[in-house]
């Protein structure tokens, strides 16, 4: 055996996955077969550079279904995915583990300083919480994400677990495995703590955003399809030409400040709406 040539257990070690997501991503057609030599199966660089860009498309939010159509489209796709999400990216995001969840959200004790009289906790007992595999987030197909049975873990109290599951449930984090998080939106992160700053329960808040994040991703799908009809479409009619790649990485580009703010514009008019509706009930005139 070379240097440059690993068995399965080397491979696992050297990308930081398990051996059974490695030969899951072989079952899937995400992996190619190792060059078997003596009933001993044998993996090259190749393998590792592949496990590193599942892992890295895996980070950006795409399921392994969608990783293994885009890798089998060709670098163009690989590189639109990429994009798409550079994109979208909304500032850097933050790892933490279950018990500095309340530096994401000062005014909500993490488990470390949780106790009676203490605030609502994000937190609980430690590793135990949302235990996954470490090699993805709840996308139910068996990456990782809750605890072995299904069930959030143990030893938290009812309503930091309930805060927990909702800020998963919502996406604002994402669970890594082995009780680390990542925040999904440094921005909604900090509107949140701003909203706790200002009185209003971490419960309520989350709530609110649960409600509002609804009708918020109808008004992207539309955004997102107005993309693919439009842009899109053609292009992919064409057989995706070469020479217009740029185009269509262009577009990309340009969606997002338009639906933002278009969002925006909108989100202004229909609080002034509101705000008006809602004084003009309370004062009687309607």
């Amino acid at each position: 055996m070379s240097d440059e040539e690993y068995r399965v257990d080397d491979l696992a070690r050297l990308s930081g996955m398990t051996v059974r997501n490695i030969r899951e991503h072989q079952s899937r057609g995400l992996l190619p077969a190792p060059t078997v030599r003596g009933r001993v199966g044998y993996y090259g660089p190749e393998h590792l550079a592949r496990l590193e860009q599942i892992k890295r498309l895996q980070a950006d939010g795409f399921t392994l279904e969608s990783i293994r159509r885009m890798l089998g489209g060709g670098a163009e796709f690989t590189s639109f995915a990429a994009a798409v999400h550079q994109a979208f990216d909304d500032g850097e995001r933050r790892v933490v583990r279950l018990e500095e969840l309340h530096t994401l959200f000062p005014g909500v004790e993490g488990s470390r300083q949780g106790g009676e009289g203490e605030g609502e906790s994000l937190g609980g007992s430690g590793d135990g919480d949302r235990r996954g595999d470490g090699e993805g987030d709840r996308r139910g197909d068996g990456e990782g994400g809750r605890d072995g049975d299904g069930n959030g873990g143990g030893g938290r109290d009812g309503e930091g677990a309930a805060l927990l599951d909702a800020a998963v449930d919502l996406g604002l984090l994402r669970p890594l495995g082995n009780g680390r998080y990542e925040e999904r939106s440094p921005r909604l992160t900090r509107i949140g703590a701003e909203l706790m700053a200002l009185g209003i329960p971490p419960a309520r808040a989350l709530k609110a955003a649960a409600e509002a994040r609804t009708h918020v991703q109808a008004v992207a799908r539309a955004f997102v399809q107005l993309y693919m009809d439009q842009i899109w479409a053609p292009f992919e009619a064409a057989g995706y030409p070469p020479d217009a790649w740029p185009d269509i990485l262009g577009g990309l580009d340009r969606l997002r400040p338009l639906a933002l703010e278009s969002v925006l514009a909108l989100m202004r008019m229909a609080l002034d709406e509101a705000a008006t509706t809602l004084i003009e009930e309370r004062a009687g005139l309607r």
